[in-house]
């Protein structure tokens, strides 16, 4: 099949971690970029499956990984991958949704697309926003997580979706993937012991240099460049004006509202798992 195991989210829960994690085993051979986009795209979902360009060496055999971080929130995304194989081993890691919020405005400080430095005034704002690519949805509806996992039960074979707590796979990864290991008849131990460090957060020293980035004429202009240039540009933007993220607590008024708005879902989460998720609860307080 074109894909066996596909992680499908959540957004900002260690989905690059997770893929560069499983793509450790000998057996399993990852995708190359980032995002496994075909399933996104209407202009490449009406193609037939690109195999060349997410796998460019030889199967050899080996289970073929990829990674599309949003796909579990879109009903559409859901059945493009259900139609191209019905028993992918579908894989949503998922983190603290009041850590994830956070880390969401942050990334979005640091790409320029929020222009509020304070989070509880962020929030704020966006629940006046609205749409799947809204500031609302990256924020909020992102953290919900109980309808995502409900679709993928509903779209997905039983026995095919596999759910994993950040939470829990940064404490003992091999603990957190056995269940998906035995699906897929892997030995654990192949993954071995150690968790790389993917996509680590940062911080953007000039937000509107970081705004300008992403201007249209600079993106256009960007685009016209061949691709050498573009990676050597963007390698000395991150050295510029990116740093390592520091963050600062959440106001307290702040987080109990967020796990406020979030405990029905979480609720739901763990009937759906049929388990508590501990690792959340110490969290609330």
């Amino acid at each position: 099949m074109a894909v066996d195991i596909m992680i499908v989210g959540a957004t900002k829960s260690g989905t690059s971690t997770l893929l560069a994690y499983l793509g450790q085993h000998a057996r399993i051979q990852r995708q190359e970029p980032r995002e496994m986009m075909w399933f996104k795209k209407p202009e490449l979902a009406s193609e037939p499956f690109p195999e060349s360009l997410y796998f460019t060496a030889p199967r050899h055999d080996r289970l073929r990984l990829g990674k599309l971080a949003q796909l579990m929130y879109h009903d559409e995304y859901v059945d493009r991958l259900r139609d191209l194989n019905p028993n992918v081993q579908t894989t949503a890691i998922l983190r603290d949704p009041v850590a994830r919020a956070y880390s969401a405005f942050s990334m979005g400080r640091r790409l320029g697309r929020e222009p509020l430095a304070d989070f509880g005034d962020a929030l704020r704002a966006a629940a006046d926003d609205d749409g799947p690519g809204s500031l609302r949805f990256q924020y909020l509806e992102a953290g919900r997580y109980a309808a995502g996992i409900e679709r993928l039960h509903e779209r997905m074979p039983p026995g095919t979706v596999h759910v994993i707590i950040l939470e829990e796979f940064l404490a003992d990864a091999n603990a957190a993937v056995t269940a998906l290991a035995d699906r897929l008849g892997l030995d654990v131990e192949g993954f071995g012991n150690e968790i790389p460090h993917e996509n680590a957060s940062r911080s953007a020293r000039s937000p509107d240099a970081a705004r300008a980035r992403r201007t249209g004429v600079i993106k256009r202009a960007r685009g016209a460049l061949p691709a050498p240039v573009r990676g050597a540009l963007g390698g000395a933007y991150r050295r510029l004006n990116l740093s390592e993220a520091r963050s600062e607590p959440i106001a307290p008024a702040t987080e109990r509202g967020l796990y406020d708005y979030f405990s029905e879902s979480n609720r739901r989460l763990e009937e759906l798992l049929g388990r508590p998720i501990e690792a959340w609860h110490r969290t609330t307080g």
